[in-house]
């Protein structure tokens, strides 16, 4: 999503909570994305999430305009989400809706 190639400041973000998910979701590649901390956190939360169908970033009016500025937020995903990417962001998008009030 960042284009960042440092590779040990990404966080594996999980799209189905960790908790929730069994060992082969919290194993499967498809279920995450390589995030920096803070939007890692941002999607965590879900104060941010991502749309199945085309990786466009979606942010929850709780987020001002003046944290977007700080946060250099909205950014896309950089690669249209896969059939199984697609699966999972789902999810997180159901979750991110419903803490949203959408």
């Amino acid at each position: 999503m960042t284009g960042l190639t440092i590779r040990s400041a990404l966080i594996a973000s999980h799209a189905k909570c960790w908790n929730d998910s069994t060992d082969e979701q919290r194993l499967d590649p498809f279920n995450g994305l390589p995030l920096i901390a803070t939007l890692d956190k941002l999607f965590d939360n879900h104060l941010i999430a991502f749309a199945p169908e085309t990786g466009k970033m979606q942010i929850s009016h709780r987020v001002t305009k003046a944290d977007r500025a700080i946060l250099g937020i909205p950014a896309n995903l950089r690669e249209v989400p896969n059939k199984q990417q697609a699966y999972y962001l789902r999810l997180h998008l159901g979750m991110f809706k419903s803490k949203n009030g959408r």
